[in-house]
């Protein structure tokens, strides 16, 4: 039998030190002793900055355009990439924040309809100013003439607001004219509880189902790929531009009620996730895209983006509908856009998560629901609820609260349970679930501006606006940096695969003519990353929260409208607890990276109880008792409870590093 022919390689398309990918001959002999000579593809990840430059070595010859490198020939778009994350759902969230006015005259115009039809509104797109004449035709004002822009100024000596300029100086005080139909429908009681009533059984509808749901999609991003899910959620945003635009275009031909055909297009916005996976999806592909001690710094960005968009939208919204004078006209762009979002996360994102990881994710998975199969089969409980239980395990339904199991305490070794629990990510998750609720103190401080310094509306409106631009700087060009420049250096890291194959000086030869070389989509580029560093993100998160309960007792401790305007701003600060701990939370979970779908769809149950269920009620009730007699008190109360979080922070144990044994290697 002849002995097979030596292993020859193909010219690459550069011969750096660096990590490449090379295609190769290798021939081998088969049973019948002839011999056959087959294509090797050794696969090389990409380097990156933290892969230190290990030796130099001179060029090569120039390759040849048959046997190029398949890396250099893959383009930048098909990378995956933190700016495909950060953009895009910073887009998502301006279409979303352009479309919160028009909605709610939109749900003004269709109660109004049908509580109010003696004041005859006809088309519920248009808004008043072009479709509602005064019900007393008054004689037209004379165009003013130009005045500058309101100003907003604050005087620190006597803590006074003045706003000078703007529409004030446009009109005669003296001059009245009659109330449009908009206007009496706004001012009408019945109205506005057939609004309020709706706004809430629609978010009643929509925070159950998110409750339900949110975990079971987070964790498909593990099984299915990231952009398989944030395209679902893209879709879910894109039904919801449908049903608003249905609903609202044939509100006269639709039966019954028309605003409660809204609740069709909820409902199965709610079942495919809504933003809740779509944004547990999207942190897990930024995750993936990270290095693990820059991903508090990335999601901080991430929000903050997403926080200037929010500032810019509605007035980018108003602006639409004034030239267009249709209130449609918001939905129809956020439509076109949700459409483009859609197809970009399901054509051309590259996906984050590998498939090797994917499959064994898959596999995990299928072998956890057999074995509660079989032990729910077994039938060994001899009490009833022991037996309850075991048929609760075949449930289909419990498939949907699995993902909530990273969250309880995991036996630090599974053969040795003598070593008790591990408790991080259950105080961990009781801490983001306290900070949650929280958040429900948020919505209520506008009424408590109100309540303490009399401030109408636009005034409300101005604080509101340095509230929103606060955070956006804090986010987008204090806290990144910050994290950036205090993070721990990770330490070089050692390529698998022997060191010929990264520095070889064999013969090169190129491929036969008809030798095949992959497509991209055949090619998997996985980048080491360097472990996490969990005591960095501990750190940074009680210093945060630290921070944050500060300017919470100076809110409190506000006497004047400069201090409150002042301490509210710096409230700004707690914009950064949600990445932190997402970023700790990645760092404590063991198989943080494989799973981080499943962890962060868990996080966002806890989100959606915290805030928008328990929340709500918690501070609403504690409002509504106070407000004539210590207004203040939501504000305590949020203080005490950030306090308890800070503290709780301390009750994660971190595992010592283990230290070098003298006289070893």
């Amino acid at each position: 039998m002849s002995s097979p022919p030596p292993l020859t390689r193909a010219h690459p398309s550069t011969s750096s030190v660096w990590p490449h990918r090379e295609n190769a001959v290798v021939s081998h002999v088969t049973i019948d002793g002839s011999a056959e000579a087959t294509t090797a593809y050794f696969d090389y990840p990409e380097p990156e900055a933290f892969i230190h430059h290990l030796s130099a070595a001179p060029p090569s010859s120039p390759p040849t355009s048959r046997t190029s490198s398949v890396s250099s020939r893959r383009s930048w778009w098909k990378h995956p990439s933190i700016y495909w994350g950060i953009v895009l759902s910073s887009i998502q969230m301006f279409t979303l924040a352009m479309q919160s006015a028009p909605s709610i005259e939109i749900f003004n115009r269709m109660a109004c309809q049908v509580i109010r039809p003696d004041i005859r509104i006809e088309h519920v797109r248009y808004p008043a100013w072009r479709d509602d004449p005064p019900i007393i035709p008054s004689p037209p004002l004379p165009l003013p003439m130009p005045m500058p822009m309101p100003m907003m100024t604050l005087n620190f000596f006597t803590d006074d607001f003045m706003v000078s300029g703007g529409l004030g100086g446009m009109m005669n005080p003296n001059q009245t004219q009659s109330p449009t139909k908009g206007q009496l429908c706004l001012k009408d009681p019945r109205v506005q509880e057939t609004v309020a009533s709706l706004v809430t059984v629609l978010s009643v509808i929509s925070g159950t189902l998110t409750l339900f749901v949110s975990a079971w999609w987070g964790q498909r991003a593990d099984l299915w790929g990231r952009t398989t899910v944030i395209s679902v959620s893209a879709l879910a945003t894109l039904i919801h531009d449908v049903s608003v635009i249905t609903c609202t275009y044939f509100s006269q031909q639709l039966p019954g009620k028309a605003y409660w055909w809204f609740i069709p297009g909820t409902v199965l916005v709610g079942i495919l996730g809504g933003m809740a996976s779509g944004v547990a999806a999207e942190r897990a592909y930024l995750s993936d895209c990270a290095e693990p001690t820059s991903r508090a710094a990335v999601f901080a960005f991430q929000a903050g983006m997403g926080m200037g968009g929010m500032a810019i939208a509605p007035i980018v919204g108003a602006q639409l509908v004034r030239l267009s004078g249709d209130l449609l006209s918001v939905y129809y762009l956020a439509f076109v856009v949700d459409l483009m979002l859609l197809a970009l996360w399901f054509f051309a994102v590259p996906e984050s998560l590998s498939y090797s990881t994917r499959a064994s994710n898959q596999k995990q998975w299928e072998e956890d629901r057999r074995a509660r199969l079989e032990a729910a089969s077994q039938r060994t409980a001899t009490t009833r609820l022991g037996r309850f239980a075991q048929l609760m395990r075949a449930n289909p339904v419990i498939d949907l609260f699995k993902p909530l199991s990273v969250l309880f305490p995991a036996y630090k070794d599974e053969d040795d349970h003598s070593l008790g629990r591990d408790w991080n990510m259950t105080v961990l998750g009781a801490t983001f679930l306290i900070l949650s609720i929280s958040s429900g103190a948020a919505p209520f401080l506008m009424q408590l501006s109100q309540v303490l310094w009399g401030w109408g509306n636009e005034m409300v409106g101005y604080w509101l606006s340095v509230l929103g631009a606060s955070r956006a700087i804090y986010l987008l060009f204090i806290f990144p940096p910050v994290v950036r420049f205090f993070k721990p250096k990770p330490a070089a890291i050692a390529l698998e695969g022997p060191e010929s194959q990264l520095h070889s000086n064999a013969t090169e030869t190129s491929l036969p003519s008809n030798a095949e070389v992959p497509s991209d989509a055949e090619v998997e580029m996985e980048v080491p990353k360097p472990p996490p560093v969990p005591s960095f993100d501990l750190l940074v998160a009680r210093i945060s929260l630290g921070l944050d309960v500060i300017a919470w007792c100076f809110v409190a401790a506000s006497q004047t409208p400069g201090h409150w305007l002042l301490s509210t701003a710096g409230l700004a600060i707690g914009s950064a607890l949600t990445p932190t701990v997402m970023s700790l939370a990645l760092a404590l979970y063991p198989n943080g990276d494989a799973e981080a779908g499943k962890l962060f769809g868990a996080f966002s149950v806890l989100t959606t109880l915290g805030a928008e269920i328990c929340g709500q009620l918690i501070f609403g009730a504690i409002f509504k008792a106070s407000v004539g007699v210590f207004p203040r008190l939501i504000v305590v109360v949020a203080a005490a409870a950030l306090f308890v979080a800070f503290i709780m922070l301390f009750f994660i144990r971190l595992p010592k590093p283990l230290r070098p044994v003298p006289g070893v290697a």
